[in-house]
This record gives structure tokens, C-alpha cells and sequence, in this order.
């Protein structure tokens, strides 16, 4: 038995450039992949004659209505403009070749209605009429959030960002505009130095988090005359001056962590 939240829509204006993705169609309650025979009905000498004739498709669906849904804004344009649309029913879970069978079909829409219940969401009601017929095929990958839904395994704090069943990654989010975001941590490749007189070694900085509005790292010295640091590029060149000891700071806004150098004589002859 299959579930009908086993299969979903994905809904794309043909208009899209290559390499779209398409947009699945949210907030989906419901979903019609319908198929229509015109019989060939006739009486000859014989008797009567039955057959099949030409097969219609069309897809209908309801969903609640949400103005920044791009897939059913897809369908309201289309409408308007009297455009086609591309639609594919995909099956959630992977067939025998590891891939999501779906079917695909060009298709224009036929009619849009919304209603608005005074006690609950205003709901979106879609009929497509396919062009020709529809296509079966697999697509190697769906979004993630589709395959996870609601459903989620423990995490550790700090390991993903977004909700879950939207926009859960664990990848940080574009910065909103206007909205700066701190540095919250620096972190020094090496922690401490040990070199001798006319030595070097290489330092890297980690700024924390990935989408921090200034990243700009700024090291320093608290001792020129012992040691030295190179002014640019993301690897820095610390260099032993003469014996003694120095600290290389590396700050990026109000976040710091610290090296220290040791210089020691050179025993070079």
C-alpha cells in the first residue's frame, strides 16, 4: 500500500533557465494524476463495435496558498500570460535503480481557484491539462527536505541551522541584508614558536562563523625587534629577529587569540 505523501509535484515556468531546478509545490494537501479514455463507440452490421481512442491527462491539487511559493506562483503566471508549464509527480522513495521514478508532462492550466475559510488557511486549488502524453522517467536526486520532512535524528548543539522541514543545513545562511553578524572566535593555527635568529615558520587564522559580515584578520607584534609578521595574504610568515620573546596577536573584530615566540641565538658559524 503506498501512502499519497509518498509522491509530491514539482511545478517549473518554461521560461526557467537551464539548470533551474524547478520548485516544489508547498503546502500540498492533496494531489490527482488523473487519466481519461475517449471510447470509440460505433454499430455496424455485425453489431456493436467498442475501442479506444485518444487518452487525456490532467493533474489536480490542492495546497494552502502562500504568496512566496514559487511553484504556485509558477501556475498563477502561466495562467495570466497563458503559458505552459512543466509538472513532474516524483515518488519519494528510491526504485530498484536507486533513483525517484516520476513521471513528467508538459501542460497548461486549465483553472485556479482559492478559497478562504473564515476558520482555517486559504486554500489554493490548481487543474493542469497535459500536452500530449506525459512521460516516465527517474531523477537521480529531490531536495533533502522533501525526503526528511518533519522527521530528524538527534543533533548536536550548533550542527545544523534553519527549521526543520524548510530550510534545516549545516551550511550557515546568506546574511540578511543590512544585518551585520560578529565575529564570535579566532583561532591561531599554531599556539606557540620556537625559532632561531633569521628562521621562519607560516601562521593561518580561523575566523568563526563562515558568514561573519568582516573576516579581515589583523596580526601584530608585541616585540619588532625579536620577531616579526609578514602584513598580508591569509598565510603569515613569522620571523626570528633576535633572542627573546614576543606574542603575535591576530585580531578580527572583537575576537583575538595569541602566539608565542621564542627566539633563540642562531648557532650558525
Amino acid at each position: 500500500m503506498r501512502s499519497g505523501s509518498d509522491s509530491f509535484l514539482i511545478i517549473q515556468s518554461t521560461s526557467a533557465a537551464i539548470g533551474d531546478p524547478g520548485a516544489v509545490l508547498g503546502f500540498e494537501t492533496e494531489m490527482t494524476w488523473g487519466f481519461e479514455n475517449e471510447i470509440l463507440d460505433e454499430m455496424s452490421k455485425e453489431g456493436r463495435v467498442v475501442g479506444y481512442g485518444d487518452t487525456s491527462e490532467s493533474v489536480e491539487f490542492t495546497a494552502y496558498h502562500d504568496t512566496q511559493d514559487p511553484a504556485q506562483n509558477a501556475v498563477m503566471s502561466a495562467l495570466e500570460n497563458k503559458e505552459q508549464v512543466k509538472v513532474w509527480k516524483v515518488d519519494k522513495q528510491k526504485n530498484a535503480n536507486g533513483k525517484h521514478s516520476a513521471r513528467f508532462a508538459y501542460a497548461i492550466v486549465e483553472s485556479m481557484e482559492m478559497t478562504a475559510a473564515s476558520d482555517g488557511f486559504q486554500e489554493y486549488t490548481g487543474s493542469l491539462q497535459v500536452l500530449g502524453n506525459s512521460k516516465k522517467g527517474e531523477l537521480d536526486k529531490i531536495p533533502e527536505k522533501i525526503l526528511s520532512g518533519l522527521n530528524y535524528d538527534f543533533e548536536e548543539p550548533g550542527e545544523y541551522t534553519g527549521e526543520v522541514g524548510k530550510d534545516r543545513s549545516k551550511e550557515n545562511p546568506p546574511n540578511e541584508p543590512g544585518t551585520e553578524v560578529k565575529v564570535t572566535s579566532v583561532t591561531l593555527s599554531k599556539k606557540t614558536i620556537t625559532l632561531e635568529e633569521g628562521e621562519t615558520e607560516t601562521i593561518t587564522a580561523t575566523v568563526e562563523p563562515e558568514n561573519a559580515t568582516d573576516k579581515t584578520v589583523r596580526y601584530t607584534t608585541s616585540n619588532r625587534d625579536v620577531a616579526s609578521v609578514s602584513t598580508s595574504g591569509e598565510i603569515r610568515t613569522v620571523t626570528g629577529i633576535k633572542a627573546g620573546t614576543a606574542t603575535i596577536t591576530a585580531r578580527a573584530g572583537e575576537q583575538s587569540d595569541v602566539c608565542t615566540v621564542t627566539v633563540k641565538a642562531s648557532t650558525s658559524s
